[in-house]
């Protein structure tokens, strides 16, 4: 699909990833110049026109929602090729990425993301649309944090299927609501309680059902209460207990009443406030039973109780103060002995089983988790915490290290590769990839993996996946140093073409050999691709190159593009310049050697005015060296400056030469000299001369 344009309008750049339906492409609208998402429904999905008119009506009646938490629908195309949707690209990652990524959610963001999901689903079933797969994939986060929807009306359009042609449940079943799972009509209460199955992810980091297969987790929607967050996450409001565990109940009537009451309802609950219960359904209670009819009448409006219930219920007071006094009295005759909690955390089994015994605690556990860091039977977390005060006798709940995790290797083949990458991720293990061509497949699809599916294997293990790289599409080999022949098989067989683009001598190759290709070795090509070549002419009107004035490096260089080896009679730097060559330049090659010398002398330059340090690195890179160094004041320079050189400045004298300085120092003591010690014509700073 690469580079294909839809109705000459979208341009395909890249697939995004595939999913039970669909594969969605990030492609370019060549009429507004944006760039847009592209969702195409599968093969198998399109060939169905029952499914494929469910998905028209219901794609169509999604176009028509505008909200900030919904990802938005710009058209809807129908081709011989296909059915198209064109969406909204949203920039960022989805909710599933996220929970894998950082584990249970902070309160506040937990909640933020809710109500936004809640806030999209009231826009839509206020439209007649409800979602029907409302999952953590369904969820995006964009680069700026918003919460957008995405899927609206595909999921309803397919609604009224419970199983796919695989026997798999349609959508994502950890999210799938009881009445759904039945087969029943489901309403808008089944979309909220994918969002209270949201929400016990967000914050405890897990789902409130599990099970080995999609028929089994359906059932334990239909037939299973779940665990209380609370007991995986300690601390949380109870109000937003009430609230997740509300929007999970098994009949849609006993949930909230609208996607706004449940948004309304945790925002409060979460912020410790008020919460208005009629916000909520209220359930059903049975009417009181009528009063047995008597002679007497009674005042309209005015009902009496009945002599036995009355009875029954100050009997049933009396009980429960008499429960309430002896408690009392207990509690003062006969005290609780309390005991502190050990830190058992860190302790294997059976150390921890001992502390709590000496402590009067019985350990419990209360579940095992896998870890790399940790041996085995390695206490990970207890409660109640450390330090704390409880009763004697009571448990000490522990979470016990059973070993590093093994999980089972996925089936990859037939998946994106960015898919495959996502799912290899989600379980802890590390992804290599190789690419071979396969006519069979599109680019980017998996075609093989090692190890194979449903294998175990630890955490961090490395899978191997074979991943198309279209069909044709082939690797260039590197043919530098081939026979012109040889090359010209070796592309034939890949389904490639060479092309001669030129020819220059070269003393390494033999004539007709390949100097150099393009494109370069590596470069994955389609079939009929044309490879141009440079070709080698051998010594054939090979003549010494010109390297003359040009420094030693350089001439290494030209040196080697003809395929001759340069070699440099006498000690020399590599940017020295090239004083003389053997054969001279425009000469005939016998050998595919050329012999260079450089200068063997340097040119003194001008030190006055440098300081010492400055002064050696330039003799240095000239090839010089510091002579004898001495002192004197001097009135025209600055401490420390040199006033005097010896060569002086312009002299050609031999590598190697030392050159002595005279440095301008106020602390040294002046010279005495007398007219016979220097002649008048040269008188030197560093004395004065008397005559």
């Amino acid at each position: 699909m690469q580079g294909k344009k839809i109705f000459g309008r979208y341009e395909i750049l890249e697939l995004l990833g595939e999913g039970g339906m669909a594969r969605v492409y990030r492609a370019r609208d060549l009429h507004l110049g944006r760039e847009v998402a592209v969702k195409v429904l599968l093969d198998s999905v399109a060939r169905d026109p029952d499914l494929c008119e469910r998905f028209r009506r219901e794609a169509r009646a999604a176009a028509t929602l505008s909200h900030p938490n919904i990802v938005g629908v710009f058209d809807f195309l129908e081709s011989p090729e296909g059915i198209f949707l064109i969406m909204e690209l949203v920039r960022g990652e989805d909710l599933r990425t996220r929970l894998d990524r950082s584990g249970p959610l902070p309160i506040p963001e937990a909640t933020r993301i809710a109500t936004k999901i809640l806030a999209a689903l009231q826009h839509a079933h206020s439209h007649g649309l409800i979602h029907r797969d409302v999952s953590a994939r369904n969820v995006l986060l964009d680069e700026s944090g918003t919460v957008r929807v995405s899927d609206f009306g595909i999921a309803r359009a397919v609604g009224d299927r419970t199983l796919t042609r695989t026997g798999e449940m349609l959508g994502s079943v950890q999210y799938i609501s009881p009445e759904q799972a039945r087969g029943d009509q489901a309403g808008a209460q089944a979309d909220l309680y994918a969002v209270g199955v949201l929400l016990y992810e967000m914050l405890t980091g897990r789902l409130p059902f599990l099970a080995e297969n999609p028929v089994q987790l359906a059932l334990k929607h239909v037939n299973e209460e779940p665990v209380p967050p609370s007991h995986f996450r300690p601390g949380l409001p109870p109000l937003l207990e009430d609230g997740i565990l509300q929007a999970l109940r098994k009949d849609p009537e006993e949930r909230f009443a609208s996607a706004g009451d449940m948004a309304a309802f945790l925002e409060k609950a979460a912020s410790g406030g008020h919460v208005d219960r009629t916000l909520t359904r209220p359930q059903a209670v049975p009417p009181s039973p009528a009063p047995p009819r008597g002679n007497r009448e009674e005042p309209q409006g005015i009902r009496s109780t009945p002599p036995r219930r009355a009875g029954m219920l100050w009997w049933m007071v009396g009980i429960a103060l008499l429960a309430l006094l002896a408690g009392v009295l207990w509690s003062v005759l006969w005290p609780v002995e309390r005991v502190e909690v050990p830190n058992v955390v860190g302790l294997s089994l059976a150390a921890a089983r001992e502390q709590a015994a000496r402590s009067g605690l019985e350990l419990r556990i209360q579940d095992q988790r896998p870890s790399e860091e940790v041996p085995p039977e390695t206490i990970l977390e207890q409660r109640p915490a450390p330090g704390q005060k409880v009763a004697r006798g009571s448990a000490l709940y522990v979470i016990v290290c059973r070993g590093r995790e093994m999980v089972t290797v996925p089936d990859l083949t037939g998946l994106t590769l960015s898919r495959a990458r996502e799912e290899i991720s989600r379980l802890g293990l590390v992804l290599e990839e190789v690419r071979e061509s396969d006519p069979e497949q599109p680019p980017g699809v998996v075609i093989r993996q090692s190890p194979g599916a449903g294998g175990q294997v630890t955490r961090g293990t490395t899978i191997l996946v074979v991943v198309s790289s279209g069909p044709g599409t082939k690797e260039l080999p590197d043919l530098r140093g081939m026979p012109r022949a040889e090359a010209e098989k070796v592309l034939s067989d890949l389904g490639f073409s060479l092309v001669v683009g030129g020819t220059r001598p070269d003393a390494s190759l033999p004539e007709d050999s390949i100097l150099e290709q393009a494109p370069s070795a590596g470069t994955l090509l389609d079939a009929g691709t044309k490879v141009r070549v440079i070709l080698s002419l051998g010594r054939q009107g090979l003549v010494a190159p010109e390297l003359i004035g040009k420094s030693l490096r350089e001439a290494r260089e030209i040196a080697a593009r003809q395929g001759l080896d340069l070699v440099v009679d006498g000690p020399a730097g590599p940017e020295d310049a090239v004083d003389s060559q053997d054969p001279a330049p425009g000469q005939p090659l016998a050998g595919a050697e050329i012999h260079v010398s450089s200068h063997q002398t340097a040119v003194v330059p001008r030190l006055q005015g440098s300081t010492l340090e400055q002064a050696r690195e330039r003799l240095e890179a000239l090839g010089l060296v510091l002579g004898e160094v001495s002192r004197a004041p001097s009135a025209d320079f600055a401490p420390g400056e040199i006033v005097e050189q010896s060569p002086a400045q312009g002299i050609e004298v031999p590598r190697g030469s030392a050159v002595d300085l005279l440095v301008a120092d106020p602390a040294a003591p002046t010279p005495v000299v007398t007219p016979g010690d220097v002649q008048p014509e040269t008188p030197t700073p560093s004395a004065s001369w008397v005559p």
